[in-house]
């Protein structure tokens, strides 16, 4: 079986798709949708399931790009892509606005179908600002907030704790393990 590469390219003027059929180097521009909007943010889930943020909100494709559903933006924030954590079941983990918006922790045990609140540290201070799965453990998921927090859940995103408090404000992470 040929192998093919693809990469999806948020622009100021869309979503842009590239592919290398056949992994030959040749790489070809197959795609062009939503022009016209800024693509803030790009994850792909699988070959053919992308998620893209906009200024306007969140969407996906089930189909690699060729038309896109909005994400209702009342359930997820528009300010982070939600992630999936692999294993039985898969998990994704997302933010959500509260009543007062600040981004607070949820999940979804069905491709994103249905989200449920995470349980946070009630000491927990400011917004949600990144939230990124761990490359060394597949259920484990580290968030920073606004108020210099870092949180780690070994749960895939069920229940959070804090690690440490009292940095700057926390805008990305990257967690790894030293062999």
């Amino acid at each position: 079986m040929a192998k093919a590469g693809i990469v999806y390219i948020g622009t100021d003027d869309g979503m842009i798709t590239l592919s290398d059929p056949g992994a030959t180097g040749r790489w070809r521009r197959v795609g062009h949708t939503l022009q016209g909007q800024q693509i803030t943010a790009v994850q792909a889930l699988s070959a053919l399931e992308v998620l893209i943020a906009t200024p306007a909100g969140l969407h996906r494709s089930t189909d690699g790009g060729q038309s896109w559903q909005p994400i209702d933006s009342d359930t997820l924030s528009a300010q982070a892509l939600p992630f999936a954590l692999e294993g039985n079941p898969p998990a994704m983990i997302g933010l959500q606005p509260d009543k007062n918006g600040m981004q607070r922790f949820v999940r979804s045990e069905d491709a994103g179908a249905t989200w449920q609140p995470a349980a946070e540290p009630t000491e927990m201070q400011g917004n949600v600002t990144v939230v990124v799965p761990a490359q060394y453990h597949r259920d484990v998921a580290w968030a920073g907030t606004a108020g210099g927090d870092v949180l780690r859940s070994d749960d895939r995103g069920r229940t959070w704790v804090i690690v440490t408090q009292g940095l700057a404000p926390v805008r990305s992470l990257a967690a790894v393990r030293l062999a």
